[in-house]
């Protein structure tokens, strides 16, 4: 038989009587850095340019202001033409609204002063700074924001759509110039499908060449109900934006693979390559040896595009093989790739760029497939799907990666079946998350990988987001611990036997392992051995439940763990969000993990007043929330006292042994964090340089900036009685640093 290992390619022979085709290795692509390390091609900025008019910045209550009009037509996106636009009346000066001559409405209390032609009779149409509000009610009317180009030449138009509430059936939105459509839906088609959205944003960014009085107009309608239709939107226009210059930019993107042959001579080589999802091409590759190349063209792709490429080979025999191979389509790559940089970008932040064709199915629990750039290695075809709840408007996703290709948060890291992209939308600071992980790591405890990126949806920017790891081998791995412990994500608070153990309960690790025997056993042993008091009722250390602890558990960890705790004090520790570790093929013992520390540095769930939950704006110390940070060790979500306290987390602080323990070493842990003057460099320090990341003060609109104009805040998406308080993440920061530390 041929002494080679036959891979499965698909649609070839790979049986030991078939021939499978070239052996094809060392895929790469020819652009390198001066150490000879491969590098991004180089592109123009898409989002660049002079800013000529602004949707947002420029809103006002007067006709033509800026170029802007404002008002409405009696069509839907799909019927639009520019002489059905006709003019909201009235003006910022001309008194109080009514329907009839003054259609501007300054007493707008919820979304600020706006055009509004029924106010709250039919039909109800709105026009504000960043919303509108079509109407079915008394005859289609559909709000549309005008401007007119004060300029002639080449221009980038940007902006967003987005839902306010993921309820009713959403709206549509088109762009029009001159009165011909511009966007489209899917991007493989050559239609003028107007974006149809339902809670999810979405974003565009869409080259355009203008002349001189052009017309732009931005068009919301109703789809079959008004219901739920408050939708927000931004565009703006950039004025000569960068364009493709063959001295400063990437012309094409050289590809090149090493073809040995197996049963016969390499015959032919074939080059696929994709932009995006725009549909493939193919190029055929020239021999120099056995090395086989050929350049994708690039001059009229912008920065932050998708570049992915296949090579298929044949030879004399008759066989072919395809790199990469391919043999699932739901656990492996379909292409190698990269994503084009900007010559000088802005952002401090490092970039994690993300490309998924369907984004509505991404954020479903079905979820659907995408394509991830991160740290130089792009990972292809991947799962992704919603991260818990679509309740908020700023979404998260779990990202599930393929065997063999496992996401590495750094070049030299543990590989990762899955990670987190969590949004940060109720952080104003933007650093709560990576910032309690690392107090953890300070302290010695392990702790999931946690930074604050700037996240490129296909092609231009989304969101700034929690680039954040999930319980798993790898972060096992990474952490000291045996990848082959178990691992449980743990979401009730441990104290009832033996339901505790199944419910609210996620197996992470050992899933070759039926059932969770052993923790059962250890929550059998927690609640239902007996815990002998002494005279004045506090447990000895002489009971058997105290005895079965010292056995089970890793008491210095557990203690460690509650100790490191208390500097970022999360709110929902002990009764959720935490999770607990067995060294099961060493020690046996277990200990608690850290998961979920959203709600630390004094923000605070407020489920008093059920409107503002998340959404609470007082940072919570002990002046006005004792249980949140203080030296006794108590916590409102810890319960007050047993049995309504954690078993194992509730029983360490109950204990007097354990609880001088947990003292002393929150005492060591001060002394390093705190100094008599305030906090010490690991938490000042490091939280004013994760700040100069995501809004840095010498950038005029940085990634904190876009995060806020696209996302908005709060009581845009909310019911919250709290009053918004506009704040940049640097006023955040000072305000945690000044109030809470």
């Amino acid at each position: 038989p041929p002494s080679y290992l036959a891979t499965p390619t698909p649609g070839a022979a790979n049986s030991p009587t078939g021939q499978p085709g070239p052996r094809i290795d060392n895929v790469r692509s020819g652009l390198t850095n001066p150490d000879g390390s491969e590098r991004q091609p180089v592109l123009p900025a898409l989002e660049s340019g002079t800013i000529a008019a602004d949707s947002i910045d420029q809103f006002s209550g007067t006709q033509g202001k800026d170029g802007w009009r404002y008002g409405f037509a009696s069509t839907t996106t799909l019927t639009y033409t520019p002489a059905a636009f006709t003019p909201f009346q009235g003006s910022e000066s001309s008194g109080a609204w009514s329907a009839a001559s003054q259609n501007w409405n300054a007493a707008n209390s919820q979304w600020g002063p706006s055009w509004e032609r029924g106010l709250s009779s039919a039909p109800n149409t709105d026009l504000g700074r960043d919303y509108s509000l079509p109407s079915l009610s008394g005859g289609t009317s559909s709000p549309v924001r005008r401007w007119t180009a004060s300029f002639s030449g080449p221009a980038v138009l940007s902006g967003f759509f987005h839902g306010v509430a993921n309820a009713g059936d959403g709206t549509r939105w088109q762009i029009f110039r001159n009165g011909t459509p511009l966007l489209d839906a899917d991007p493989l088609t050559a239609g003028s499908q107007p974006f149809s959205v339902l809670g999810t944003l979405r974003r565009f960014a869409i080259p355009v060449t203008l002349t001189l009085g052009d017309t732009i107009d931005v068009v919301c309608d109703a789809n079959a109900s008004e219901a739920s239709d408050t939708s927000r939107s931004w565009l703006r226009i950039y004025r000569n934006p960068e364009s493709f210059s063959p001295t400063t930019h990437d012309a094409a993107l050289p590809v090149s693979a090493s073809l040995n042959p197996t049963s016969g001579p390499v015959s032919s080589a074939t080059l696929f390559y994709t932009i995006g999802f725009a549909p493939e091409q193919s190029l055929p590759m020239s021999a120099s040896g056995t090395t086989w190349s050929a350049s994708i063209p690039l001059s009229n792709v912008p920065a932050g595009s998708m570049i992915r490429w296949r090579i298929a080979a044949t030879d004399s025999a008759g066989g072919s093989r395809t790199s990469p191979p391919f043999p699932s389509p739901t656990d492996s790559p379909r292409y190698h790739g990269t994503v084009a940089s900007e010559r000088n970008p802005a952002s401090r932040l490092t970039t994690l760029s993300l490309f998924i064709q369907n984004q509505s199915a991404s954020e479903t629990s079905t979820g659907t497939r995408a394509s991830l750039f991160w740290n130089s290695r792009f990972y292809d075809n991947i799962d992704i799907n919603l991260h818990s709840s679509n309740a908020y408007a700023k979404r998260s996703w779990d990202i599930d990666f393929n065997r063999g290709h496992r996401f590495k948060f750094s070049s030299s890291g543990a590989g990762h079946t899955d990670i987190n992209l969590l949004t940060n939308w109720r952080d104003r600071a933007k650093l709560r998350n990576p910032q309690s992980y690392h107090m953890f790591r300070l302290a010695g405890h392990p702790s999931l990988p946690c930074e604050t990126v700037r996240l490129q949806l296909n092609g231009i920017f989304h969101s700034t987001c929690d680039l954040t790891g999930e319980l798993n081998e790898g972060i096992l791995e990474e952490a000291g611990l045996d990848p082959n412990g178990a691992l449980y994500k743990m979401q009730n608070v441990f104290n009832s036997s033996p339901t505790h153990a199944t419910t609210s309960v996620e197996k992470r690790t050992r899933k070759w392992e039926s059932g969770n025997a052993d923790l059962a056993a250890l929550l059998a042993g927690l609640v239902n051995l007996s815990n002998t008091n002494d005279s004045i009722g506090l447990p000895t250390a002489t009971s058997p439940r105290f005895r079965f602890l010292t056995d089970q558990v890793d008491v210095a960890a557990s203690i460690n763990f509650i100790a490191a705790m208390f500097f970022s004090t999360s709110y929902d520790w002990g009764h959720k969000n935490y999770a607990l570790y067995r060294d099961s093929d060493r020690s046996t013992r277990w200990s608690p993990v850290p998961w979920d520390l959203d709600l630390s540095w004094g923000h605070y769930y407020d489920g008093a007043a059920i409107a503002n939950t998340y959404f609470d704006d007082v940072i919570r110390t002990n002046t006005n929330d004792g249980s949140m940070h203080n030296f006794s060790l108590n916590h409102n979500q810890m319960e007050s006292s047993p049995p309504n306290r954690n078993s194992l987390l509730g029983y360490l602080l109950d204990d007097p042994t354990t609880k001088a323990m947990i003292q002393r070493r929150v005492r060591h842990l001060a002394d390093q964090f705190l100094l008599p003057s305030g906090p010490a460099p690991e938490i000042e320090s490091r939280m004013l340089a994760l700040t100069d990341k995501v809004d840095p003060p010498d950038v005029p609109e940085s990634d904190a900036d876009l995060d806020l104009r696209i996302w908005g805040f709060w009581n845009q998406h909310q019911t919250a009685s709290v009053s918004y308080i506009p704040r940049s993440a640097r006023d955040e920061t000072n305000r945690i640093l000044s109030t809470f530390v």
